[in-house]
């Protein structure tokens, strides 16, 4: 599909029908049509012909896939980072020679070929602070230096609001460990139960066999390194 009259023609007169596993099309209330993943709607087809992409922070092997098939947007991925092919040009190779940069919210007029919402700079900038922040912060809590959550921790953090990008960054810009975003992510991406008997002692500035050696340290900074990547909306 490449326009809102694809989409339409598509659904057939239906408001909804399955297009792939667990990959939905609708048609919506306000009269735009979009592709549902699970439960974010990557693709977005409005009546006036803009198509508008959101991994809703989950830039997986799937979403990529969904978006290249439904959508007029053709999306690469090198060392981890998005790229999507300028429809300015007709040549392949010019096409990915100048290439854009992926970013939630990217949107493509069908009628002119214009493109707006591209990400700006270069995302491996932003994985090399991700990794300096992650490994501080592991550091840190080996030390002793990170106590229990609490109260005083972040709200958002403590899931009392919103978490956004911002957020996250603030964080990071100010070498803040808030105890609350390493249990968030040991739930996300390290949830076993050894690894939060782990994170209670480190809390408590204990070190015994559950946290000692290379493999735990590798663990607590990877499953933050990959919160923050997806909080951020990099690819994993």
């Amino acid at each position: 599909m490449k326009t809102y009259a694809d989409a339409l023609a598509k659904l057939n007169g239906r408001n909804s029908r399955k297009i792939a596993n667990n990959t939905y099309l609708r048609k919506e209330t306000n009269g735009n049509i979009v592709v549902r993943l699970h439960s974010t709607d990557i693709i977005t087809f409005t009546p006036d012909d803009l198509a508008t992409l959101n991994s809703g922070g989950w830039k997986t092997v799937t979403t990529k896939a969904r978006m290249n098939e439904f959508s007029p947007f053709q999306i690469a991925q090198e060392r981890g980072i998005w790229r999507v092919a300028n429809p300015k040009f007709e040549d392949y190779v010019a096409k990915w020679t100048h290439s854009l940069l992926y970013a939630d919210g990217i949107t493509v007029d069908a009628k002119t070929g214009e493109v707006m919402g591209e990400a700006k700079g270069d995302e491996s900038e932003l994985r090399k602070r991700i990794g300096k922040y992650a490994k501080g912060f592991v550091d840190a809590l080996y030390k002793g230096k990170v106590p229990k959550p609490s109260g005083g921790d972040c709200w958002m953090c403590l899931g009392l609001g919103k978490t956004d990008k911002e957020h996250l960054l603030s964080h990071m810009e100010e070498s803040y460990f808030v105890p609350s975003l390493i249990v968030n992510a040991v739930k996300e991406f390290a949830n076993a139960p050894a690894w939060f008997w782990g994170l209670d002692e480190l809390f408590e500035g204990k070190r015994t066999g559950l946290t000692e050696g290379k493999w735990p340290k590798q663990t607590y900074t990877r499953a933050l390194r990959r919160y923050l990547y997806r909080g951020l909306g990099l690819v994993s």
